[in-house]
């Protein structure tokens, strides 16, 4: 039997980091590859789960207490109100709405290359196309705005930039962000910033200030990663009026449960805990920084969790370099233009960095 399934979808093979069922305990002593929070935790975290009220699973979430919190804390970038938050599983809920309003056949994104695998799958699940404006290897993978501004056109119909970048962990500054949105608005060209690594950034360098001057704007936000729920698969879209609408004609009307919003509202007002995780990120971060003389690392931001490493030879497998010593890293070849040589790097907690220390010494000593 051939059953009648998308040409587009049947004839993909994804490309993804992400696993089910991950590696032993044994297979590794310490994770530096989940783009997860596990320098600290929020004490919110704490008290929302130990007062949970478990009556809330027996009915739908009816509850906008979370896209009020949401709302509340940007209300000093942006004026926004309900009906401009989308709530998700994880941020990778709201790419798929974006994507399924925006795209069919033939279509065409133009995003960074390396950026977020697991988005561009999805572009080609469309059966749209994915073209990379590729951060260079002698540049030390910094973004660069001309670049991306000369390959505006109308031929796009999305723009998609993750900031801070994944696998690099670099900042682009808010101002580079809003040329990009200008230039795209003259094309009518809507620009995706996926922030699911936002809040290793300052809040004045979100894409969200930019909401009330740009309508072609739209930004992505999770609770995986700064906040350490990534199990929660709690995430949030800020999305101008008309895509909101248009997202309310696809989705179902009740996203993420009842326990998600209950705990992700509570947390989402924890300001000092942010700023307490990018202190303590950029304290153990700094232990990785070099110099070394066979590994280099990518332009990134002090404050962020993740960075790209790369080893001088090109036939390293970098990631199993790494395993070898139960350090559990992701291969950057699961990344548009990066090779087995180069993995991305999450900092790990802080009594594990003697071992992983250790290893980034063995490894940069190998030819």
């Amino acid at each position: 039997m051939e059953l009648k399934i998308k040409k587009v979808i049947r004839d993909q093979i994804k490309v993804s980091y992400a696993q089910e069922g991950a590696l032993s305990e044994e297979a590794f002593h310490v994770d530096c590859g989940d783009g997860i929070n596990i320098v600290s935790i929020s004490e919110k975290t704490r008290h929302a789960f130990e007062n949970l009220d478990f009556n809330l699973v027996k009915g739908y979430p009816h509850s906008t207490g979370l896209k009020e919190q949401i709302v509340r804390n940007w209300s000093s970038c942006a004026k926004l109100t309900n009906h401009n938050i989308v709530l998700s599983e994880g941020s990778f809920g709201i790419i798929c709405f974006v994507n399924r309003i925006f795209l069919g056949d033939g279509d065409k994104v133009l995003g960074l290359a390396p950026s977020f695998s697991e988005y561009e799958s999805d572009v080609k699940m469309w059966g749209a196309q994915y073209d990379g404006v590729y951060l260079k290897p002698e540049n030390n993978y910094r973004f660069c705005l001309q670049e991306v501004l000369d390959r505006i056109d109308d031929s796009y119909k999305l723009i998609y930039i993750d900031n801070p970048n994944n696998p690099t962990g670099q900042i682009i500054p808010l101002d580079q962000i809003r040329a990009v949105a200008q230039k795209a608005a003259q094309h009518n060209v809507a620009l995706i910033v996926d922030e699911a690594y936002g809040e290793y950034m300052p809040k004045e360098n979100s894409a969200v200030n930019l909401m009330d001057e740009f309508e072609n704007v739209i930004v992505f936000r999770t609770f995986s990663k700064g906040y350490g729920l990534a199990g929660l698969r709690a995430g949030y879209g800020i999305v101008p009026d008309l895509v909101a609408d248009c997202i309310g004609n696809i989705t179902a009307p009740y996203n993420i449960s009842a326990l998600s919003r209950a705990i992700a509202q509570e947390v989402a007002s924890d300001e000092q805990f942010l700023e307490d995780v990018r202190e303590k990120t950029a304290q153990v971060k700094a232990n990785f920084m070099g110099p070394w003389k066979n590994l280099s690392l990518s332009e990134n931001g002090a404050t962020v969790s993740i960075m790209l490493v790369t080893h001088k030879n090109p036939n390293l497998d970098l990631a199993q370099a790494f395993a070898d010593h139960k350090i559990k890293v992701v291969s950057a070849d699961s990344f548009s233009g990066i090779g087995k040589n180069s993995v991305r790097f999450r900092v790990p907690a802080a009594k594990d960095v003697p071992e992983v220390l250790a290893a980034f010494q063995a490894i940069d000593a190998m030819e």
